[in-house]
């Protein structure tokens, strides 16, 4: 009988045990400190690109910084003129030197000289190269060189620049404007453009039928073409 009290004692010793462990009071977690995450930093499937992280490579090489000097023996500058009822003259000027310069923001000016001493003509014409080179024309005695300053190049894409400058010719200066072509790499570029200027504006005006009446067909035409073909290397 004894025994048996004691078993049961030790039965609802153990039971109250395990209800006083069930009542007492539920752990709390501890709280734990999360730093902000930016938005973007991480992509719902793990690891991914914040936004503007990626900057896109630009789809137009830039230009070489720095002095692009012109090869004056692979360029050329070809004249063209002509009387109202003739087949044109044409020939070419030596350009003695020339430059383009580019900054961070591609061309921005450049500089060329031409010696006029050097005018040619197709056919070797020795009587009309003495009256050109006279004071009737360039007068090369007493303005041996012609020059153009660039002082606004705008790029038009696609290689195409519009470019105007200052052209002194006799010691008068007016402002031109054409559209250039270029094509080349870091280092080497060609250049090529076709103008005309009105020869009257730089005090050219001989047999030009807006200065002198009833020339007819013999007038000489106002307009002289230019054809260049330039080449640069940085």
């Amino acid at each position: 009988m004894l025994k048996k009290y004691f078993a049961v004692s030790a039965f609802l010793l153990l039971v109250g045990l395990t209800l006083s462990a069930c009542d007492s009071p539920e752990p709390v977690e501890p709280e734990i400190e999360v730093a902000d995450v930016a938005d973007g930093d991480w992509s719902s499937d793990g690891y991914g690109e914040a936004e503007n992280d990626v900057v896109e490579a630009s789809d137009e090489a830039g230009v070489s910084e720095g002095t692009w000097t012109l090869d004056s023996d692979a360029s050329t500058l070809t004249w063209s003129a002509s009387r109202i009822a003739s087949s044109a003259h044409t020939g070419t000027v030596d350009i003695a030197s020339g430059s383009l310069v580019a900054d961070e923001s591609g061309f921005v000016g450049g500089e060329f000289v031409m010696d006029m001493a050097s005018i040619s003509e197709a056919n070797d014409n020795e009587g009309f190269l003495k009256h050109v080179k006279s004071d009737d024309f360039f007068g090369v005695e007493t303005f041996p060189e012609a020059t153009f300053v660039i002082t606004d190049l705008n790029d038009q894409g696609n290689g195409e620049f519009e470019v105007v400058g200052d052209l002194t010719i006799r010691g008068i200066t007016n402002e031109i404007q054409f559209t250039a072509e270029t094509q080349g790499d870091a280092n080497r570029l060609a250049m090529s453009a076709e103008f005309e200027i009105d020869r009257t504006l730089w005090d050219i005006k001989f047999d030009s039928s807006s200065f002198v009446q009833n020339l007819g067909d013999k007038a000489i035409k106002d307009e002289i073409g230019f054809e260049l073909g330039l080449a640069f290397e940085l």
